[in-house]
């Protein structure tokens, strides 16, 4: 069980960096993604996503070990 909560959360990473992504083109003035495709290199679009999955892992890290020491529960 614990294994596919994790899948399902890591699963939510991913689809966060991929807005990461969406919201940097959004934000940068592109008005598709065959646009920002053009411009940004598939190993960017990659750096991006992986740097938003990063981000999204950091947080959720974090908020688990706030909540952790809320509760009284010192990792």
């Amino acid at each position: 069980m614990k294994t596919v909560l994790w899948f399902f959360i890591y699963l939510g990473m991913i689809g966060f960096g991929t807005a990461g992504v969406v919201v940097y083109a959004v934000n940068r003035g592109y008005s598709s993604m065959a646009e920002l495709s053009a411009d940004l290199p598939s190993m960017g679009k990659i750096v991006t996503i992986l740097v938003c999955t990063i981000i999204a892992t950091v947080m959720i890290l974090a908020t688990k070990r706030a909540l952790d020491y809320i509760h009284g529960r010192q990792p």
